[in-house]
């Protein structure tokens, strides 16, 4: 469906282009770099006009960017061009037209690219948009514009390829035929993103997102990963450089309403987030989060205080020092040879930015001077990592078309006028698709789809020393290449989410909606998977399934005291010998039986002693036995627990106490009945030694049955 709506889109265009007038763009604005093999390049380059209904100006420069990027592209395609073993005899060239960082604008400028089927009569006459013939054509950079160009680009058959757009959508085949990139697509970028989450063991996030094909796309994939690794959302919201701020005020107070997802994910550009930010800073609640953002999120300027901790997830590429000597040492003098238009743009740029003019007629009277050049003192700015990726991008169309003229027509690298008929749109994507080289970074080379593996940085924004400025540090890589795709360098970690910023560093902050529940106890589950309640169990009872439930332990058996997942045996626990406790109860036990045995040998010796008989021999011989049997009993009580010596410790504790308190209760009941019988004159009965003895053995008897 999407198809025939481009086609239809492209048959509409045709027709204004061929009929009638587009005033924004007319005047035909290009940079041209003549070459044998011409490349087309889409790019901003220029702004749209003051008038609303200019929407693209040769007049309005796109500042220092220009420069640099016709000055980086310069640079790519001469060093392809001097390059022996490249293309020998071949000269790659381009030409660049500006979109003005417009859509419409840059399907207007696709369909420059694309062959008509019929010439106009003069087609230099500035109402009509001039036709170049390309072999391929270098991308717009966003994905949204991507969209639009890729379609028309593949129903005329030629290759596109772009530096950045990552759209999944571009991935799509059967729409984009002829689109390539250099850039891995967002589902590598998406998994990347998940993987720090799990890596950190965040399980309870929420995500921010813009509402185009970029942000919505991206976002759905995190969504389906986070869902797949039972990682909880909490909120999900939308995020757009127009909203207004009190708009961005309710996307605050609902990232902070429960207060436990500390990480945001955002899938968005740096001026959707500005806003989020604000309302933060306005809130006193900085550093509040911690953002883990895609690669359209740029770590740069007054986002950097509010965002300290925060992780990126960056294209991995390397800085090409060697193009920014080149632009430096580049003036308007070393761009003659462009095209009148690709000249003034140079011109104007020089005249911006260094205050001055080439024309003595012009409103500043300052001149140009000629050996004037750009450096860090006077406001150029490194190419930065961007740089590697133009590189790529030229040498893909370089070695497709090498091994497309070595093996379809070798002789045009000595004969030129031969590539015209040689170069064919199908076959020329074919050869692309195969290329296989060694980037700036690391190897190129291409799926089925045009997509490359995944490669990326990984950043986070910390705070100097002195707390008062911040740095992003790169803190590890991703790469689809290897087999553990993350690798975090833990030594360049820092984080800054606690109040004294020179504690626990290194400790993860935490990212989640409940604490691991701790040994013994188990959970009850709540409406999200990672949000439960923690119960204890009984103290005889051991967690299963999981956790989710207690079981009681049988008889003989306690649970583990480590993890309460398992009933193990009760250990036998009692008195040994040689402890402390039982070398005194032994010892004293001793002395007390040998006492015993000894105030026995003395009654036995004086057994007729009339002292003896008075205080009742068989009573006292059994009170003696009693307590030579308790402290005998001490020994089984210390002894290893086994069956008899249960047995005895336990009968010998009774029946040892029924020995030593049967008697006296007899005894005392018998000196009473005596005294109280001595008042009434009458003497009482059963008071001789022998009863004595039989009430002493059936108490003692009932103690035995007892």
């Amino acid at each position: 469906m999407l198809l025939w709506q481009v086609y239809v889109a492209t048959i509409v265009f045709r027709v204004i282009l061929s009929d009638f007038t587009l005033p924004g763009l007319q005047g035909g604005g290009v940079y041209l770099h003549q070459g044998d093999v011409m490349i087309g390049v889409l790019s901003s380059l220029l702004q749209s006009g003051i008038s609303e209904d200019e929407l693209c100006s040769d007049d309005v420069i796109s500042g220092l960017s220009t420069f640099k990027f016709i000055g980086g592209l310069t640079y790519a395609m001469d060093k392809v061009n001097t390059d022996p073993t490249i293309l020998p005899g071949v000269r790659l060239g381009f030409i660049a037209l500006p979109t003005c960082q417009g859509l419409l604008t840059t399907l207007a400028r696709v369909l420059q690219f694309v062959p008509q089927a019929s010439q106009c009569e003069n087609p230099r006459d500035p109402k009509y948009l001039q036709y170049y013939k390309v072999q391929g054509v270098l991308g717009p950079p966003s994905s949204q514009a991507s969209v639009m160009s890729a379609p028309v680009l593949g129903l005329a058959q030629i290759p596109q390829i772009s530096r950045w757009a990552s759209s999944d959508e571009l991935s799509n085949k059967e729409l984009y035929p002829y689109f390539m990139r250099v850039a891995p697509p967002d589902r590598y970028q998406t998994q990347a993103i998940v993987d720090i989450i799990r890596y950190f063991n965040w399980t309870y996030v929420s995500t921010l997102h813009r509402p185009d094909s970029y942000g919505q796309n991206g976002i759905n994939k995190v969504h389906r990963l986070l869902k797949k690794y039972d990682i909880c959302l909490e909120y999900s919201g939308v995020i757009h450089k127009s909203m207004k701020q009190n708009e961005f005020a309710d996307v605050y107070t609902n990232l902070k309403r429960h207060n436990k997802p500390k990480v945001v994910i955002v899938f968005a550009f740096t001026a959707d987030l500005r806003g989020v930010l604000d309302a933060i800073r306005t809130s006193n609640g900085s550093n509040e989060f911690i953002f883990v953002v895609s690669d359209a999120v740029s770590f740069k300027g007054d986002i950097l205080p509010e965002m300290v901790g925060s992780i990126k997830i960056g294209l991995y590429s390397e800085p090409v020092s060697a193009m920014d000597t080149f632009i430096k040492s580049l003036t308007p003098s070393n761009f003659s040879d462009a095209n009148t238009l690709g000249h003034k743009w140079i011109r104007d740029v020089w005249e911006f930015h260094f205050d001055c003019s080439f024309n003595n007629s012009g409103k500043n009277s300052t001149l140009c001077d000629d050996e004037l050049r750009l450096n860090e003192e006077n406001g150029y700015t490194p190419y930065g990592v961007s740089g590697s990726s133009l590189i790529d991008a030229i040498n893909v169309f370089a070695h497709g078309l090498h091994e497309l003229i070595t093996n379809e027509c070798p002789m045009a690298f000595n004969e030129t006028s031969l590539l015209e008929d040689c170069i064919k749109g199908p076959l020329f994507k074919q050869y692309l698709v195969n290329v296989n080289f060694m980037g700036s970074w690391g190897p190129i080379n291409f799926d089925q789809n045009g997509d490359i593996l995944g490669r990326y940085s990984i950043s986070q924004i910390q705070n100097d020393p002195d707390q008062q400025q911040q740095h992003v540090v790169r803190i590890g890589i991703w790469d689809k290449h290897m087999d553990i795709n993350l690798d975090v360098n833990n030594a360049t970690l820092k984080w800054h989410h606690h109040t004294d910023h020179n504690k626990l560093q290194n400790v993860y902050p935490e990212s989640m909606c409940s604490y691991p529940c701790r040994p013994g106890e188990f959970y009850i589950k709540q409406e999200l998977k990672c949000c439960w309640e923690c119960r204890k169990c009984r103290t005889n009872e051991i967690t299963i399934n999981n956790a989710s439930t207690c079981k009681e332990c049988p008889i003989y058996k306690w649970p583990d005291q480590v993890v309460f997942e398992n009933c193990v045996e009760i250990q036998l626990s009692y008195l040994l010998f040689t402890d402390i406790l039982a070398i005194v109860m032994t010892s004293l036990s001793g002395i007390g039986l040998l006492a015993c045995i000894t105030v026995s040998v003395l009654l036995i010796k004086n057994r007729n002693h009339k002292l003896v008989k008075a205080s009742n021999r068989e009573l006292t011989g059994i009170i003696l036995a009693g307590t030579m049997l308790a402290y005998v009993t001490v020994y089984t009580v210390i002894a290893k627990p086994v069956t008899i010596y249960c047995y005895l410790s336990c009968v010998g504790f009774h029946i040892s106490s029924a020995l030593a308190y049967a008697p006296m209760a007899v005894k005392t009941n018998r000196v009473f009945r005596i005294f109280d019988g001595g008042k009434r004159t009458i003497r009482p009965n059963f008071i001789s030694s022998r009863w004595q003895v039989i009430f002493t053995m059936f108490l003692i008897l009932m103690q035995v049955l007892i």
